[in-house]
């Protein structure tokens, strides 16, 4: 038996054989849940001992508590199609990933003295956020589409029972072409794909940097401000990113699809003539783009075997029993695409990292000390090769900031324990491995900047003084950052989704942005205040992020 999928809407067929089917289910969030459906003789809600909690022959609600095991039964009516639309009432906007537990504050605070000062560096330890079924996957090689790669797989992975987080950027090729995340069950019965939370941005305003594909991704409406631009900086911010600053989320709810042996469906893009049951996914399908510059972002889950390819192709003819796997292209025709990636890693996407302050009376104002511990080979390109393995040894770096999405072989302050992998194959069909303890297929220090990965800061201050305090974080970036700003139980924070921008022309200063984030709290006397920054490099930027906090 197939472990439990999630308590959502699904689309699925009945056999010729059966009037009844039955899913086992686990519920994502304590909610009333409004059930919609029509052509079905009745729906049944069971818990976990088979016992029925909900009975009806039309749509209804029902109030079910996160993490609960329950039975979605579900008799014929007058169609052989099931089309049950699953609402969570109160989470209308489904988050892509739900944040870890704070830190302990009672255990922290049991010590407090006066006449001490209690400050210590922060203990920054960015982790990739890591279990059994994690998979992130990244398309960004070639960078620049061609002919050479139409009707390829330019990534293909087994996904059998994973948590997949695909992304991809890329330069259109100039005619026009589909773009399709393909998913194949490989095993010898029905599998069942749930798709999340998506954004795919072919053109329009702001595709440089993906402007509505994050604000469909994370169901927040971003917006970036630009009040304080002047004249040449707005003209500037419109020939380089031209965000429309108007898009909406499509507030999209997770879906599942049964999916039949040998047959497979596009979880983002592709073509509904091949698609199983011609399944359309957030109407993203059937989408032909030529030109630009596109973007994309899926999370899906996968109970059952599966492979997922990334194609794109002209005609769906061209990918019909198709199994190219192009991999990581260095070198075609004069063009060196060896600096950007594709692949996997056995991770989930997403950089937790926790940051504690407690301070009192007698902490000075200061820009607040950090200590962690990177890891890098202080002679890295002695003898380079392709794909050679680095000597990597500990630092320990003691500093006021700290920074993020960068290789610390070559940015010595980068934490680096963030970096992602690129797992693929290279052109002479070897395995090969490309991340901040590998070289790439130059010899050259791999350019990996985490781009369109999630992170989340977690912060804590606690203020063990008699008098308020000023806190100010600072994060600064050399392209664009999507923040989100969550409440200590993972609650978006209101007016909180924003883009930051940051455009630096040495050849014209006076239309250079700086657009940093700054968030600025008070913490009251004898209090802790906790809060979650939640954020992502927006691909195309050039890379890292330094973090500041500062006290006053």
């Amino acid at each position: 038996m197939l472990n439990a999928m999630r308590f959502s809407s699904i689309k699925d067929f009945f056999t010729k054989k059966f009037d009844f089917t039955e899913y086992i289910m686990k519920v994502p969030y304590t909610d009333t849940y409004e059930v919609k459906f029509k052509g079905l003789k009745k729906v049944e809600i069971r818990n976990a001992i088979h016992k029925v909690i909900k009975s009806s022959t039309s749509s209804f609600t029902i109030d079910l508590k996160k993490g609960d095991s329950i039975f979605l039964s579900i008799f014929r009516g007058k169609t052989n199609k099931i089309n049950i639309k699953v609402t969570p009432l109160h989470n209308k906007a489904t988050m892509p990933y739900e944040p870890l537990e704070m830190v302990n504050v009672r255990s922290l605070n049991k010590n407090a003295k006066r006449d001490v000062d209690p400050l210590k560096p922060a203990i920054i330890q960015a982790t990739k956020r890591s279990d059994y079924d994690g998979l992130y996957i990244n398309c960004n090689n070639p960078e620049k589409l061609t002919a050479d790669d139409m009707g390829k797989a330019l990534s293909r992975v087994d996904i059998s029972y994973k948590k997949v987080f695909f992304t991809f950027e890329h330069n259109n090729y100039d005619q026009p072409f589909y773009y399709g995340y393909q998913v194949k069950n490989t095993s010898n019965e029905a599998i069942y794909v749930t798709v999340l939370n998506m954004g795919f941005q072919l053109d329009g305003q702001g595709c440089w940097l993906g402007e509505k594909e994050w604000v469909d991704f994370y169901n927040a409406n971003f917006r970036y401000d630009p009040k304080n631009f002047t004249e040449k900086q707005k003209q500037k911010f419109k020939d380089y990113f031209n965000f429309s600053n108007n898009y909406k989320t499509k507030k999209y709810q997770p879906i599942t699809y049964r999916i039949p042996k040998g047959k497979y469906i596009y979880v983002m893009g592709g073509t509904t003539a091949d698609s199983y049951k011609h399944i359309n996914v957030f109407k993203s399908a059937d989408k032909l783009v030529s030109g630009g510059c596109s973007n994309g972002a899926v999370l899906f889950e996968v109970l059952g075997e599966a492979e997922g390819s990334f194609f794109v192709y002209q005609d769906p003819k061209q990918i019909k029993d198709n199994n190219t796997h192009q991999g990581y292209v260095v070198n075609r025709n004069g063009h060196d695409y060896g600096s950007q990636y594709v692949g996997y890693d056995n991770c989930h996407g997403v950089v937790d990292t926790m940051i504690t302050y407690m301070f009192n009376d007698l902490t000075k104002s200061q820009d607040l000390p950090v200590e962690y511990v990177n890891y890098y080979d202080d002679n890295p390109l002695e003898n380079p090769y392709p794909y050679k393995e680095l000597n990597s040894t500990p630092h320990t770096q003691k500093r006021t900031n700290w920074v993020t999405h960068i290789n610390p072989q070559g940015c010595h302050e980068g934490v680096g324990t963030d970096m992602t992998k690129y797992y693929t194959i290279n052109d002479k069909n070897e395995v090969i491995c490309i991340d901040a303890d590998h070289l790439d297929g130059h010899g050259r220090l791999a350019n990996i900047g985490n781009w369109m990965m999630d992170y989340m800061d977690y912060f804590t201050f606690i203020n063990q003084g008699e008098k308020e305090r000023t806190v100010t974080i600072n994060m600064r970036n050399t392209g664009s950052l999507c923040v989100l700003r969550r409440n200590k139980k993972g609650k978006l924070i209101k007016n909180s989704p924003m883009f930051t921008i940051m455009h630096n022309d040495k050849d014209d200063p006076e239309g250079s942005i700086n657009n940093d984030f700054t968030y600025t709290v008070k913490v009251k006397p004898h209090s802790s205040l906790q809060f979650i920054l939640e954020y992502n490099l927006l691909a195309n930027s050039c890379g890292y992020v330094t973090h500041k906090v500062t006290l006053k």
